[in-house]
């Protein structure tokens, strides 16, 4: 939807209340039992109306097929209100009207059937003042995906928790298996290097220096095996359990395995120690350093058995998967909830359309065939129907003791729970630039209103101070009670204005200025209440005037950069936090604030000067004023302490 859409309404919503207003003035004027000779001018009147409202049908009709590719949905509007028309004779109901005007002594059936003919026109035109009712439903709808989002991101918060428990009982399983795996390793170590020792006993006294030569390699071959053992308990506690974050269980575990590590690498050193002794023929000294070797690896295998201890208290995995199946039923229950809750919508609609489409047989055709339409997803709802068999298919896993199999699972949960909640944000981001354009257009038709009819009080004026106060009669006095009215009238459109910016809650400056503006009409209605008309008042009426002129820029300029953006198609998460108005727009307001303040200072200050205003009068617009000049600095604080926010 685009400027275009506010465009088109407004032109069928006027031209059918004008068809409205004119029913209802032609059904005041005459009262029943008027002369015959009077009805021929009343049937002339109703002719006039039928032509009007031919012509509306026939607008419908050229617009509803202008809009039928860019903006299907309100050409489905116009046809429904078409078809009511239809259904409800409106236009052949106005030639039955005009025969009984015509005819002279069928006044009472003329006004009962003005009356029912207004009575079916408000149900067309309901229909085409669907907006509020679309509105509402909106913002509700609003609320429900930002409802759904909430519970997804506490979903996908304690599915991460999960997937973390998880690899931590998968990593300690490792480690257990790493550390037994270990402990093999040295005590087979450690029976060569007993194998080797013994050997070097036996041959404390030969000289053959072959059999030496292969005892050597012997040792060194022990040596390198170790040094791979220690490198091996050093890298336990890497990478693939360090990014999972390890509990306290395995922090002990793996300074143990550490310490094994260097005692391991201190045995190595020995063994080589004793290779380069054999190879000397100093058997004896090769012999001791086999036997530091050998102890070295018993407090080796003394760490390993310490990890190992340490790593014997087992996470609770029924527990782990108890809390697993309670999230993948939650889940379920959410996807379930967002099922229900797209077809009682698609009900509503239908049941809707049902309602303001066709009548009869034709009506029940059309739900018929929408509702053997195929029932559209909720936004994330599959995601979240995908993450949450994911979720039940990691509870069997660690139901079965094996948390490594039920990471990979909970990986896929987490991930779909991301798609839904990206699927969401889209939605949410679409509602939300739906609904700002509609506060937009909304927006900008009550300022223009506002401000055709505040040119011609701002008119009437001047050309009451021409006439001057002093030469006022009652004809001037009453128009002077009629502007007033009006004029306050205006400033309660307004306030109603400020109401609806209040609830958007995303500008600064907008909902202020408005404000300043509901304001200025109220005391403007109050000096035309009491007679004045002079320059200050018409400077108030000018700057309520230019105001709104800067307030409808700012919609326009609004409007323009949200249809570029569509064009280009430029939609990404930063929408949910874009405000209704660009900052540059309330900027521009803001001074154009200030400026006023300034020129409504300087005029104060004349008017004290030749006296024109009284003083009590001065008084008040000088307070409004000082009150004006706070709002602008409070203003221009919160722009400056919302830039600076992260």
């Amino acid at each position: 939807m685009n400027r275009s859409t506010a465009v088109m309404q407004n032109a069928i919503v006027r031209a059918a209340l004008l068809g409205l207003i004119i029913t209802g003035a032609l059904s005041a004027q005459e009262p029943a039992g008027a002369p015959a000779e009077e009805m021929s001018p009343l049937a002339r009147k109703e002719q006039m109306i039928r032509d009007h409202f031919q012509r509306l049908e026939d607008r419908m009709y050229r617009l509803r097929d202008q809009l039928a590719e860019t903006e299907p949905e309100n050409a489905a509007r116009l046809e429904r209100a078409m078809e009511r028309s239809g259904a409800l004779g409106l236009a052949d109901k106005l030639d039955e009207i005009i025969e009984l005007l015509a005819r002279g002594q069928s006044l009472d059936s003329a006004l009962d059937a003005q009356g029912q003919w207004m009575t079916d026109v408000d149900k067309m035109l309901a229909i085409l003042l669907q907006r509020e009712g679309e509105n509402d439903e909106r913002r509700r709808e609003i609320d429900q995906l930002e409802e759904y989002r909430e519970n997804i991101e506490k979903l996908l918060e304690a599915e991460r928790a999960q997937r973390a428990a998880a690899a931590r009982a998968a990593a300690a399983n490792r480690m257990a298996k790493q550390i037994e795996q270990a402990l093999k390793r040295v005590d087979d170590l450690l029976e060569r290097q007993q194998d080797a020792t013994e050997d070097a006993g036996r041959n404390r006294q030969s000289n053959d220096k072959p059999a030496a030569q292969k005892r050597a390699e012997t040792e060194r071959g022990i040596a390198r095996d170790t040094r791979r053992l220690a490198e091996d308990l050093k890298n336990i506690d890497g990478p693939q359990t360090g990014s999972a974050g390890q509990s306290a269980e395995m922090d002990a575990a793996s300074k143990e395995a550490s310490a094994g590590a260097e005692s391991l690498e201190g045995a190595a050193e020995k063994m080589d120690n004793a290779a380069a002794a054999t190879e000397k023929g100093e058997t004896g000294e090769a012999v001791e350093s086999q036997r530091d070797a050998e102890e070295e690896l018993r407090r080796a295998r003394d760490r390993l058995e310490k990890a190992k201890k340490h790593l014997e208290k087992k996470p609770d995995l029924t527990a782990m998967a108890e809390e697993q199946k309670r999230l993948a039923e939650e889940a379920a229950r959410l996807a379930d909830q967002m099922r229900q809750d797209g077809e009682q919508s698609a009900s509503g609609e239908q049941g809707q359309q049902g309602e303001q489409g066709q009548q009869g047989e034709q009506g029940q055709q059309g739900q018929q065939s929408q509702q053997g339409q195929p029932k559209e997803s909720q936004p994330g709802e599959q995601s979240l129907e995908r993450a949450g068999d994911k979720m039940d298919d990691a509870a069997e896993e660690l139901n079965d003791g094996a948390p490594e199999d039920a990471a990979p699972l909970q990986d896929q949960a987490i991930e779909e729970l991301e798609q839904a909640r990206r699927e969401l944000d889209d939605a949410l981001n679409q509602k939300r630039r739906e609904d700002r354009e509609e506060t937009l257009r909304d927006l900008e038709s009550r300022f223009r209103e506002m401000q055709v009819k505040q040119r011609v009080i701002n008119d009437a004026t001047v050309a009451l101070d021409e006439i001057g106060a002093d030469n006022f009669r009652r004809p001037e006095q009453l128009q002077l009670a009629d502007l007033s009215a009006k004029q306050y009238a205006l400033g309660e459109r307004a306030a109603g204005c400020v109401h609806i910016l209040d609830e958007e809650g995303t500008t600064i400056v907008f909902p202020r200025v408005i404000a300043q503006v509901a304001q200025d009409m109220e005391a403007v209605g109050g000096r035309l209440a009491s007679g004045n008309v002079a320059a200050l008042t018409q400077l108030i009426e000018q700057d309520i005037l230019d105001t709104l002129d800067e307030l409808l820029e700012a919609v326009q300029q609004m409007q323009q950069e949200n249809e570029q953006q569509n064009q280009q198609q430029q939609q990404s998460s930063s929408d949910e936090n874009s405000s209704l108005l660009p900052g540059s727009a309330e900027l521009k307001l803001l001074r154009s604030s200030q400026k006023r303040v300034n020129q409504r200072t300087a005029a104060i200050d004349e008017a004290r000067t030749t006296g024109d205003e009284p003083e009590a009068a001065l008084l008040r617009s000088l307070e409004n004023t000082v009150e004006r000049q706070a709002q602008c600095a409070e203003m221009a604080r919160e722009i400056r302490d919302r830039r600076n926010q992260p």
